[in-house]
Formats: structure tokens, C-alpha cells, sequence
């Protein structure tokens, strides 16, 4: 069962899709808006929030610049103090600073550390409460105000900020000067949350180890505010936070089953260089409103938007599928009854374009369906006679591979016209020299004979132009056609051949009589073929015949002449050695005798070479190995042999002949020029042909010099043009394969089986 297609799945109606797409279209704009929306209100969040950090920055930056100014004021009391040494002279000085800032008191120590003057109590009382040594050792490690963590003073809780008093005119700095803070009893802050403004806000100040030190809630005083850690790792590092958490501090608990916590945004930024930091708590509604009101109005926006736009869209849907409903079921009444699409007043819209535009093109449908019949029906009968066509040239094409004489070949071909032409008789004749075939259907012999004397003669290669009228014959018609030199084929028809005369049938018959001759030079390139493979097979035995021949009788007359003569002057040499007395004479006869001895050795190998008698017996792997034996034995080259294939096949005399000249051709090329160490020759012998590769690594040779060189010149080529030329008799191969350093390969490739004539012949 397949599965439904993709336009299957959607809604058969119009209506039903258009309305999908438009939900779909709101639905990706609804997508679009939300997340336009998100990112618009994500920015105006993270600048709400910049904002607030940037508050807290200043408020920081005011409240470490009130302290600083206080400890700088300090610092130029206490100068002066240390410098005169009159306590009392500054003690309502101490005061007004004290009451400035440091409420509960200030001190001022000497370079060692030791109070010197206090506000409020005696310097070491005052000293005593705190743990003054860390401070100072920071102090003169920073040469900068430090803040000490939260002291309790009794039952108070206490902070100190203590400074260094500056050097002035190059000496050392004087002392220490110390305020005293008191976040129980004194509002820090106040001025701060009044300058951000009448929106409720929480201030925390925080000390180093997250405790509230100083608050604008002052329930929160001396509790930690720090969540693991968070705000004192942000004072170490001098980093800002900022983020969202529960209304859960202090007084603000959540109650069981109450309300849910509020939301508040918290922004956190330490002071510029005190270990303190600035906390600021407000809730979402407030520090965010701008954002939340932009969200809400952009939602109302948007619903707004895509109600207009369905609205809107659905509409125009219907405004365009009404009229198309319509004039659906005006076709569909149409094709029932066959009429015309009746007016219906669409208009001049695109509907009403439609609607004329559609009768219009049924019209023409109607007409292209009439036409199309009639040309179905020419088509019908045209591919009829395309086929009929092409079975004759096919049966025509196969007349030269059935047929291997011309009368037969006629008698067909002519068959096959006749039928086409639609002639009752008909002849046709093929001349070539002085062969001659003649087939005739529907008259004798003579009437043919006479018929074909009368059609003009054709030039050869002249281009058939169809058959014509024949001089003097009414109600036949005639062609000739010389496809080649000597070869002349005309047909003549008769009794009102149609066929012949008509446009289409000038066309087919002109085809078959071409396909006709071109049968006929089949036939006749077959047989002067076969002719010269007949031809090239005796010259060949003749050749090899006469040079084996003519080697014999070279043969015998080197045997009953210089080799006679040469055994016989051995003999005689040898003789007269044995019987002089002279020291001298006989040391040349005998060097002579050894000479002789040499000639006739090497007259016998030229016997040998030139008289077969091994081959000939033992075949061509024997007589092969006969020679590498001697090439071993007379020049202490290494020769191998090795055959694929099986030794004792069937090869031709004249092959073998041809092979083993080849191989004495080129282990004397080898020997005489390469210098090898070892030649190795493969015999491969297999049902088609003989593969003979003689190899050798020797000094070898360039091999395009070798072709450009003319054969004997400077005695170069003489060799292998010779094998060459033996083996293109037999119509084999020769392939040379060198490097000048690497040897040289040569490989000879004769046919077994002759030479392939055209299909459907037979050797006769």
C-alpha cells in the first residue's frame, strides 16, 4: 500500500487551505513578534540594569569620597597636632570633624602607633577597643585609607577607617589618623537613597566578609547579607553584579501560606578602593516597569496585528475563491452538455479573463483532438510502411552473409524489390568484369536480358536519383548504379510500379537498391579477400621455401668444399708436424693445425645454422633450447628458456621457421652489441597465436635513434628490420622495449589461426 503524498495530506477545499496558510503565516508572524518582543525587552532589562549599577557606582563613589574627605581633614588636624604637640589647642578641631563623619570619634597616633589624641575618651582607652595593629600595618603596606572589619566596642558594634598622614617637604610622615564609625547610630546612607530618588529602595553597605554594616533598613544592620560568599568574592575581584532574587531578607520572610515572595532586582558594585561595597534591593515592579509595560503593550500590539491580518486574508480568499466555485461549476455543466461556457457575468476581473480564456482554449482542444486522429491514423500507416521498410533492408542486409554467390544474392534482392516497387515482374542484373548474374520474376529470360539493355548506364560513384522511365518500354521503369570500378547492378520494373515513382516510394526503393549493392561489394571485397589471403599463404611458403632451400644448397656446398678442404689441410698439417725435424717449423705447422682446426669448427657451426635438420625433427622448443646450449657454451653467456604453454602444440613449418630465425637474429644483435651477462627467452604458446620475448641485460639501446636511423645505415637496423619482415609475412608483430644502461626486450607476436574473413564465409 503507498503512502499518501504530501498534497494528499492537505485539505481538499480551497477555503480549508487558505485558512491553514493563514494560520500558518499568523502563526510564524506571532512567532516573529514574540521573539522581537524578547529581544527588544531583553535590551531595555540589561540597560535598566546598567543603570542601576551605575547608580550604585556613584553612590559608592559619593560615600568613599565623604569618608576620604573626613580622613583628609583629619589628617591635616592631626599634622598639626603632632607637629606642636598641643593636644588642647586642637581638641574642638577634633571635634567638628568628628561630628562631620566619624560620630563616634576620631584619634590621631604617633609614627609608632601609639594614640595621642581621641574625642570622647582617653587615646588609650579609645585604643584598646580596637584592634589597631593590622590596620596599621595595611596602612603602611598601601599608603591608603583601610577600613577594619566590625568591632564590637562593648555592646556597640564599631568600624574604623585609618589612614596615613601624608609627607610634606620630604619628610617622613607624622603619624596616623583614625575615624570612628557607628552604623547603630549613625544613617550613612540617607544622603544616598535620598539622591536616587523617591522610588523605595534598599541600601546595604557590606563589608568584607559580607556583613551589613550600614543599612537604609535598619532591621538588616549587622546581619549577613552574603550568599555563599558571593558579595565578598565581588569585593575581592572589585566586580559588579547584578540579578533577580525573592523578597526573603529581613523582615520580609515568606509566611506560610501566604503570598508568594516578591521579586526584587538586586545591583551590587563595591566601592572604588575601600573593601566595602554598595547593595541596592528594589523590587521588579519598580526597577523594571518601563520594560514590563513595554511587554505588555508590544503583546496587545501583536494580537491586535494578526487579528487584521486574518481578518483581512480571509476576505480576499473569499473574494477570489467565490468566483472561482462559480465558474468551476459552470465547466463542469459545459462538459455535460457539450455547450459552450454560458455567460455569467464575472467581468472584467481576472476570473472573467479566465472563464474566456478557457473557452477558448477548449475550442482549440476540440480541433487538436480531431486533427491529432487523422495524423494518428497517417502515422499508423506510415510507421507501417517504415517497417515493412526496414524488415526488407534488414532480410536484404542479411542476403551477403547467408549467400556466398551472386545468383542467389540477386534472386533475393530482387524478391525483396519487387515487393516494395509493387511491380508484377521485375529483373535484375549484376556485372562485375566478367561475372554476370541475372534474376528476373514475371518475364523470361530474353524480355529481361532485353529490358535491362535499355536503362542508361550509370558513372561509378554517381548518386542514384530513383528509378526512371526505360526508352522504349512503356509502363516500366528502370536504375543503375556503379558503386565501384567494374561493378554495374540495374533493376528494371514493370507493369505501373507505383511504389517506384511516389515521393515515399522513390524514397524506400532507392534505399533497398543501394542497400542491394552495397550486398554485392560485400560479396565481391569478401571474395578478393579470401583471394589474396590465398595469394599472401603461397608467397609465404614459397619465400620461406626458397630461403630454406637456398640455405641447404649453401649448406651442402660449404660441407663438400671448404669443409672438406679444411679437414683436409688439418689432416696434412698434421702430418707434417709429426714428420720435420725442424724446432720452429713445427711450432707454425702446429699453430696452423689449431687454426685450421677453428675454421672447421666454425664452419660446422654455420652448417648447423643454416640446416634446420633439429627443427625439423624435435620441433621449435627443442631447437631453441639446441641454441641457447650453444650460445652458452661458445660465449659463456647465462641463457634461460622458459615455455607457457604446452611444448609439443601444433605450430605451422613456416612459423616455427620464421620464430627461430628471429630468435638466432637477436641473440646475435645481443651478443654482438649489448654485452649481456644472461638472456632470458620465453616461448608462450597458446591456440591463437605465439608470444616469443627475448630479453637480455646488456648496455642496450635508444630505440627512437634506432627508428629514425634508415635501415643499413652505418650497418644500424639491419637486423631488426630483418625480423620484421619475417614476422609481417606471417602477419605477426615486433615490439623493441630499451634503456641505454638497462638492458633491452624484444617481443615478436605471431598468429596461429589465418586471418579472419567476413562473417558467413567459408574457407573453401
Amino acid at each position: 500500500m503507498s503512502k499518501p503524498s504530501s498534497e494528499s495530506r492537505l485539505p481538499r477545499s480551497l477555503y480549508a487551505r487558505s485558512l491553514l496558510f493563514v494560520a500558518m503565516g499568523g502563526g510564524a508572524l506571532l512567532g516573529a513578534l514574540i521573539v522581537l518582543s524578547t529581544l527588544i525587552l531583553r535590551d531595555a532589562e540589561e540597560r535598566l540594569l546598567e543603570e542601576r549599577v551605575g547608580l550604585v557606582k556613584v553612590a559608592g563613589a559619593l560615600l568613599e569620597g565623604r569618608i576620604r574627605g573626613s580622613l583628609t581633614r583629619l589628617s591635616e588636624v592631626g599634622r598639626a597636632l603632632l607637629e606642636t604637640g598641643d593636644v588642647s589647642a586642637y581638641s574642638a578641631t577634633l571635634g567638628d570633624v568628628a561630628n562631620t563623619t566619624f560620630t563616634a570619634g576620631v584619634m590621631v597616633l604617633d609614627r609608632d602607633g601609639r594614640p595621642v589624641a581621641a574625642t570622647g575618651r582617653r587615646p588609650d582607652d579609645v585604643a584598646a577597643s580596637f584592634r589597631l595593629a593590622p590596620l596599621l600595618a595595611a596602612a603602611r603596606a598601601h599608603r591608603d585609607v583601610v577600613v577594619s572589619e566590625l568591632e564590637r566596642d562593648g555592646g556597640t558594634a564599631r568600624l574604623v577607617a585609618l589612614t596615613e598622614i601624608p609627607p610634606r617637604g620630604g619628610k617622613l610622615s607624622p603619624g596616623f589618623v583614625a575615624g570612628i564609625l557607628a552604623p547603630d547610630t549613625q544613617d550613612l546612607l540617607e544622603p544616598l537613597r535620598r539622591l536616587s530618588g523617591t522610588a523605595p529602595k534598599e541600601l546595604d553597605l557590606v563589608d568584607a566578609k559580607g556583613i551589613v554594616v550600614a543599612s537604609s533598613n535598619r532591621g538588616r544592620l549587622f546581619d549577613r547579607a552574603d550568599h555563599k560568599g558571593v558579595l565578598s568574592k565581588a569585593i575581592a575581584a572589585r566586580a559588579e553584579l547584578t540579578g533577580r532574587c525573592h523578597s526573603c531578607h529581613g523582615d520580609r520572610k515568606e509566611n506560610d501560606g501566604g503570598p508568594p515572595p516578591e521579586v526584587e532586582v538586586h545591583a551590587f558594585a563595591p566601592l572604588p578602593t575601600l573593601a566595602l561595597g554598595l547593595s541596592v534591593l528594589e523590587p521588579e515592579s519598580t526597577a523594571l516597569g518601563p520594560a514590563m509595560t513595554l511587554r505588555w503593550r508590544l503583546w496587545i500590539m501583536g494580537g491586535a496585528l494578526i487579528v487584521l491580518f486574518v481578518g483581512f486574508t480571509m476576505l480576499a480568499v473569499r473574494s477570489v475563491v467565490r468566483p472561482i466555485r462559480r465558474l468551476t461549476r459552470a465547466v463542469a455543466a459545459a462538459e455535460l452538455s457539450g455547450d459552450a461556457l454560458p455567460p455569467m457575468g464575472f467581468g472584467p476581473d481576472e476570473v472573467g479573463a479566465l472563464s474566456r480564456a478557457m473557452e477558448q482554449w477548449r475550442a482549440r482542444v476540440r480541433a487538436s483532438l480531431t486533427e491529432a486522429e487523422r495524423s494518428a491514423a497517417a502515422l499508423e500507416q506510415e510507421g507501417l510502411a517504415i517497417r515493412r521498410h526496414l524488415e526488407a533492408l534488414d532480410a536484404i542486409s542479411a542476403l551477403s552473409l547467408r549467400h556466398p554467390d551472386l545468383d542467389r544474392l540477386a534472386r533475393d534482392g530482387l524478391s525483396r524489390l519487387r515487393e516494395t516497387v509493387g511491380a508484377p515482374s521485375a529483373c535484375l542484373r549484376i556485372g562485375h568484369g566478367a561475372r554476370t548474374a541475372v534474376a528476373c520474376e514475371g518475364m523470361t529470360p530474353e524480355e529481361a536480358n532485353e529490358l535491362l539493355d535499355r536503362v542508361p548506364g550509370a558513372r561509378p560513384g554517381e548518386e542514384l536519383s530513383g528509378f526512371a522511365p526505360v526508352p522504349g518500354a512503356p509502363q516500366a521503369v528502370g536504375a543503375a548504379l556503379a558503386p565501384i570500378r567494374g561493378l554495374r547492378v540495374v533493376m528494371v520494373a514493370r507493369g505501373e510500379p507505383a511504389g517506384a515513382t511516389a515521393p515515399d516510394g522513390r524514397l524506400f526503393s532507392g534505399s533497398l537498391f543501394r542497400q542491394v549493392c552495397l550486398c554485392v561489394s560485400h560479396v565481391l571485397m569478401r571474395d578478393a579477400v579470401r583471394e589474396r589471403q590465398h595469394i599472401q599463404e603461397s608467397v609465404l611458403r614459397r619465400v620461406i621455401q626458397a630461403q630454406e632451400d637456398e640455405r641447404a644448397r649453401v649448406a651442402r656446398d660449404l660441407h663438400d668444399t671448404v669443409a672438406q678442404d679444411l679437414a683436409a689441410l688439418r689432416l696434412e698439417l698434421e702430418r707434417e708436424s709429426g714428420h720435420t725435424e725442424d724446432a720452429e717449423r713445427r711450432t707454425t705447422l702446429l699453430r696452423l693445425e689449431a687454426r685450421a682446426r677453428e675454421m672447421l669448427a666454425t664452419v660446422r657451426a654455420i652448417l648447423l645454422d643454416l640446416r634446420l635438420s633439429l627443427l625439423e625433427s624435435m620441433g621449435l622448443v627443442a631447437a631453441v633450447r639446441n641454441l641457447l646450449d650453444r650460445v652458452k657454451a661458445e660465449h659463456g653467456v647465462g641463457a634461460h628458456l622458459m615455455v607457457d604453454g604446452e611444448e609439443n602444440a601444433s605450430i605451422p613449418y613456416e612459423t616455427m621457421v620464421t620464430l627461430f630465425r628471429i630468435t638466432q637474429e637477436a641473440l646475435q644483435n645481443a651478443l654482438q652489441h649489448g654485452a649481456p651477462t644472461h638472456v632470458f627467452v620465453t616461448l608462450t604458446i597458446t591456440p591463437q597465436a605465439v608470444v616469443l620475448s627475448i630479453e637480455d641485460d646488456g648496455v642496450g639501446f635508444d630505440p627512437a635513434a634506432l627508428e629514425r636511423a634508415r635501415p643499413g645505415e652505418r650497418g644500424r637496423g639491419l637486423g631488426v628490420h630483418g625480423m620484421r619482415e619475417r614476422a609481417r609475412l606471417l602477419g605477426g608483430t615486433v615490439a623493441l622495449a630499451s634503456t641505454p644502461g638497462e638492458g633491452a626486450t624484444i617481443t615478436v607476436t605471431v598468429p596461429l589461426a589465418p586471418p579472419a574473413l567476413p562473417e558467413g564465409d567459408s574457407t573453401p
